[in-house]
């Protein structure tokens, strides 16, 4: 039996957004971490999870400032 990791990644730009599969292999070509390397990663985060929310927040704000930068631009 061969037992693999998926990863769902999901993609957006301004037109809209999708949802891939990355299966390991896969996934070790495009960020060259296996599925297994992500998540122990992601545990590792978790354990400290004030980080991890203060990084989720970072990531909130700059994205609503970008999204904010491209309405500007669309309105010009």
């Amino acid at each position: 039996m061969y037992s693999s990791q998926i990863i769902q990644v999901q993609v957006q730009d301004e037109t809209g957004s999708t949802t891939f599969i990355l299966f390991d292999k896969g996934a070790k070509k495009i960020i060259s971490k296996t599925a297994k390397e992500l998540a122990e990663m992601q545990e590792e985060k978790m354990k400290n999870k004030s980080d991890w929310n203060g990084t989720l927040r970072l990531r909130q704000k700059r994205r609503r400032e970008k999204e904010k930068e491209m309405d500007k631009k669309r309105w010009k």
